[in-house]
């Protein structure tokens, strides 16, 4: 049972799934910025989400956010 919203939204948040074992998420902020900046070849290529779904917005910070799509056009 989950504790809490992001877990709910996001099962399995910190694993990710490696042939048929599971191995902990491993992130690391100076890999992406070795590549973005092209400072030299990363170790591995680096994953990230270049966008956040509206719902793990709010799960991460704990309220509801205006619906974008809906509010389009809207002042």
């Amino acid at each position: 049972m989950p504790n809490n919203k992001m877990e709910t939204v996001v099962p399995n948040l910190r694993e990710v799934k490696e042939g048929d074992a599971m191995k902990a998420a491993d992130p690391d902020f100076s890999r992406l910025r070795t590549v973005l900046l092209r400072q030299g070849e990363p170790d591995r290529i680096p994953l990230y989400e270049l966008f956040a779904d509206q719902e793990i917005m709010e799960a991460v910070l704990g309220k509801s956010l205006p619906d974008s799509q809906r509010d389009i056009g809207r002042e």
